[in-house]
């Protein structure tokens, strides 16, 4: 990992749309580590997984399952 990527904010952003997730992910990536999830329950899996600070969520309001 280099200094850049070390000093980057962590994003969770979840959606069912993986379309969304990918354009958004793609945009964001140059300046945040984005972690993408496809559902509620995926997004609590890797939030629970992941070894560092989640700074911000960004989600679908309404998913099937679990809502954002």
């Amino acid at each position: 990992m280099d200094q850049r990527s070390a000093n980057k904010k962590t994003l969770l952003m979840v959606d069912d749309d993986p379309a969304i997730l990918k354009l958004l992910s793609g945009l964001l990536a140059d300046d945040l580590c984005v972690i993408t999830a496809d559902s509620g329950e995926r997004a609590l899996e890797q939030s629970g997984s992941f070894g560092g600070q989640i700074h911000l969520l960004l989600t679908d309001i309404t998913m099937p399952n679990m809502n954002g």
